[in-house]
């Protein structure tokens, strides 16, 4: 379904229209039911009785089979210019001032009105800054833009691991033909068309000529050796895996922060942990393709508490009900709870009202030995 097919069946291509046209507050919130509707989100919390309207209409067109959201429809819609932002569903992930992205005249104003005696929240509203439970300052970034892709990179991962295994062992096995025959290299590639029925990979035969019998005979062995990719067992990096270019621009090194999947006693399948600069996903990366990318977010979040100095995380098998209260769980949790509140309400949302721990009952340092 393309984008005119998608505002074909929502009825909405004039009130579209007219909303880019900034004819008024109606035509947004007819847009933002529909969508959301339409989309399976949540119900809008602006808009009146309009918008609720809109919202059931959008929700009956997207239970229908001819015209029901497929998948991609939610990335699709993104490329409609305020569509998605009408619809609300713009996330965000909280940042600290070691950010590129840090805006440093807001948090100045956010102080300036601190110190005048401004509570906190009424401070955030005003600014977008506001004072975290362990006493730091942190802002937002849009987190729309992001998007969980590891089938892609676990298949070129497979197809690398199959061509430099057939590499190694046709460099082998020209430098023992070379050797074994007392022939050139043009003649061993040959003997390799001839014996295997197709041409040698490109870099085979530098490597014979450059390698002894006993080291190529060594360097296939190592690789026969590998164990090959599986989809409960795999390494990439985080840029590989996950598309977030304002994340990235907040924070360059996550792009190279390395992602595994393991299935392992200390991370079931299904749950995922972030621990020495590392981003690990138990178990088979199918369990967390539906939630993958909300779960990365996560993780991400407690990268970016190690930067800052923020309160961090912990495990949750040595206490779960500590873990619960650890600031920088519930910090992180935060940014998942937010990951759907519509752009021009993340403003009017103060971000310590999403935490779903009581703030006098977190744990600030997030130590569960201390």
């Amino acid at each position: 379904m393309d984008v005119s097919q998608l505002l074909r069946a929502l009825g909405l291509e004039q009130a579209f229209g007219a909303y880019q046209r900034n004819i008024g507050e109606p035509f947004a919130a007819m847009v933002g039911g529909a969508g959301r509707g339409y989309l399976g989100l949540d119900k809008p919390e602006y808009g009146g009785l309009l918008a609720e309207e809109s919202y059931r209409t959008g929700q009956a067109l997207g239970n229908m089979p001819a015209l029901g959201a497929p998948a991609g429809a939610f990335k699709a819609a993104a490329q409609i210019p305020g569509l998605l932002e009408a619809a609300g569903t713009i996330p965000a992930i909280f940042i600290g001032p070691k950010s590129r992205l840090w805006n440093k005249a807001s948090a100045e104003t956010f102080e300036t009105l601190e110190k005048s005696g401004v509570a906190n929240k009424d401070a955030y509203l005003q600014t977008g800054t506001f004072r975290s439970p362990d006493g730091m300052l942190r802002q937002e970034i849009s987190d729309f833009s992001s998007e969980y892709r590891p089938g892609k990179e676990f298949g070129r991962l497979s197809e690398k691991y199959v061509e430099q295994l057939d590499e190694a062992m046709a460099a082998n096995y020209l430098r023992q033909t070379m050797d074994r025959l007392n022939i050139g290299i043009g003649d061993a590639k040959e003997q390799f068309r001839q014996y295997f029925g197709k041409e040698p990979p490109a870099r085979s035969g530098l490597l014979a000529k450059s390698m002894t019998a006993d080291e190529t005979e060594e360097m296939f062995r190592k690789f026969e050796q590998r164990t090959p990719p599986t989809p409960n067992e795999w390494q990439s990096v985080v840029g590989n895996v996950f598309e977030h270019p304002e994340l990235y621009k907040a924070y360059p090194d996550f792009i190279s922060t390395k992602f595994f999947v393991k299935d392992t006693k200390d991370l079931p399948p299904g749950t995922s942990a972030y621990y020495d600069g590392n981003v690990v996903f138990g178990g088979d990366i199918s369990r967390l393709m539906q939630t993958g990318r909300s779960v990365m977010a996560h993780e991400l979040q407690h990268g970016v508490q190690n930067i800052e100095g923020f309160a961090i995380g912990g495990l949750p098998e040595k206490n779960p009900d500590l873990y619960r209260r650890l600031a920088g769980e519930a910090e992180a949790r935060a940014v998942q709870a937010r990951i759907d509140i519509p752009k021009e309400e993340l403003r009017r949302r103060f971000p310590l009202e999403s935490y779903d721990v009581p703030i006098d009952q977190l744990i600030i340092r997030g130590l569960l030995t201390q």
